[in-house]
C-alpha cells in the first residue's frame, strides 16, 4: 500500500477490488472524476502508481483497469487545477473528447491535456506515465488540449525516448536538472526549433538523441552496413546533428564499434553461451570478419575473444555494464551539460 519517503517518491500498489478502486478515485480525484465502465467488475479492478516530484511539477507512472475519467465544467471550476499534462501509454489507451476535438491515444502514443478545459474519456486497462506541469511553464503550446503524438513518426520516438529517461531518473535527479529535463519536454512537445532553446535544454535534447541513437544501434547491431547516413535516414536526423550528438563519444564510428565490441564482450563472457564460436559472436556484432573483430576487441579490452571465453567457462568472466563508457542518459546530460554541447534539429 502507500509508501512515502522524506523526499523519495510516493509509492501505492496493491489497489485491488472495489475498495482498491475507491482508493484509486480518491488519488486521481482532484485531476478527475472516474468511474468503472460498465462491463468492468468491480472485484477485478486493479492499480498501483509511483509518483516523484520533478521540477515544479511531478511525474506519475501508473498501471490500472479499464474506466470512465470526465472534467466536467463543474469539476474544472472546482478542481483548481490549471496545469498541463503530458501522458505516454506504454500499454492500452484512450478515445473520447478534449474539450471539443475527438481524441484517441493508442499504445506508444502521447497525450497533452490542460486541465482548465472539460474532458470526457474512456480507457481501457492502461500503463502511463504522466507529468504534470503548471501553466506558466507551458506558455508556447497553443491549443494543445487532445492533441497527440502518433506512434511511427520519428519526432513522436523522440519525445518518448525523453519521457522514459525522465521516468527512469526522476528520483536520481537534482531540482536543477528535474527542471531542465522539464523544459526540454515542454520544448520538444511545443515543436519549436532546438536551435532556439537556451543551452541548458540543447544539451539535455542531446543527451534524449544520444539514448535515441544508442536504442537504435544496438537494435541492428548484427547488420555489417551499420552507417552514419543508415541511422540519420532511420530516425529523420542530418548527418550534422548525428555528429554534434556523438561527437563527445569520438564520432558516429566509434560509438557503434564501441557498442558492438560492449555486446559481443556480454556473449563471450555468458558461462552458457547461446554463441559458442568466436566467429558467430563477430557475426552476431557486425563485424565482417573474425580477424578484424579479435584484433579490434584486444585493442578494447586487452584480451582476445577465446581468453574471456575461457574465464567464463571457469565461472572467472569479468563483469561490464552494457554502456561501458557512456554511463546512460543522467551521465550523458551531465557531461555534455558540461562539455557546453548544442544540438540543431534539421
Amino acid at each position: 500500500m502507500a509508501d512515502e519517503g522524506r523526499d523519495g517518491p510516493i509509492v501505492a500498489d496493491g489497489m485491488a477490488g472495489r475498495e482498491g478502486f475507491e482508493l484509486w478515485r480518491r488519488m486521481v480525484d482532484p485531476l478527475f472524476d472516474v468511474h468503472l465502465s460498465r462491463e468492468s467488475a468491480p472485484a477485478a479492478f486493479q492499480a498501483s502508481s509511483r509518483t516523484s516530484a520533478l521540477g515544479a511539477g511531478f511525474l506519475a507512472r501508473a498501471s490500472a483497469g479499464a474506466q470512465h475519467f470526465s472534467r466536467t465544467p463543474a469539476f474544472v471550476r472546482q478542481s483548481g487545477w490549471d496545469h498541463v499534462l503530458v501522458q505516454l501509454y506504454t500499454e492500452g489507451g484512450y478515445h473520447g473528447v478534449a474539450g471539443e476535438r475527438p481524441v484517441r491515444v493508442d499504445p506508444g502514443e502521447i497525450s497533452l491535456l490542460d486541465l482548465g478545459r472539460t474532458l470526457q474519456t474512456t480507457a481501457t486497462g492502461f500503463s502511463n506515465v504522466s507529468l504534470l506541469v503548471p501553466r506558466e511553464k507551458a506558455g508556447g503550446l497553443g491549443d494543445f488540449h487532445g492533441r497527440v503524438f502518433r506512434a511511427g513518426r520519428a519526432h513522436t520516438a523522440l519525445v518518448r525516448t525523453h519521457i522514459q529517461f525522465l521516468s527512469r531518473h526522476a528520483d536520481a535527479m537534482t531540482g536543477t536538472e528535474g527542471e531542465v529535463g522539464v523544459d526540454a519536454l515542454l520544448h520538444l512537445v511545443s515543436g519549436e526549433p532546438i536551435r532556439s532553446a537556451d543551452p541548458a535544454v540543447k544539451a539535455t535534447v542531446a543527451s534524449t538523441l544520444r539514448a535515441l541513437v544508442a536504442d537504435h544501434v544496438d537494435r541492428h547491431l548484427a547488420q555489417p552496413d551499420l552507417s552514419p547516413t543508415s541511422i540519420a535516414i532511420a530516425l529523420s536526423l542530418s548527418r550534422a546533428t548525428l555528429y554534434r550528438v556523438l561527437a563527445l563519444d569520438g564520432g558516429v564510428a566509434d560509438f557503434i564499434r564501441l557498442r558492438r565490441l560492449t555486446r559481443a564482450f556480454e556473449l563471450l563472457s555468458d558461462p552458457n553461451p547461446t554463441i559458442r564460436t568466436a566467429r558467430g559472436v563477430a557475426a552476431a556484432v557486425g563485424f565482417s570478419s573474425e580477424s578484424q573483430f579479435s584484433h579490434a576487441f584486444r585493442r578494447c579490452f586487452d584480451m582476445t575473444p577465446g581468453e574471456l571465453r575461457a574465464l567464463a567457462r571457469h565461472g572467472d568472466g569479468p563483469a561490464v555494464s552494457l554502456d561501458r563508457h557512456v554511463r546512460g542518459w543522467l551521465a550523458g546530460l551531465r557531461e555534455m551539460s558540461t562539455g557546453a554541447a548544442s544540438v540543431a534539429l534539421a
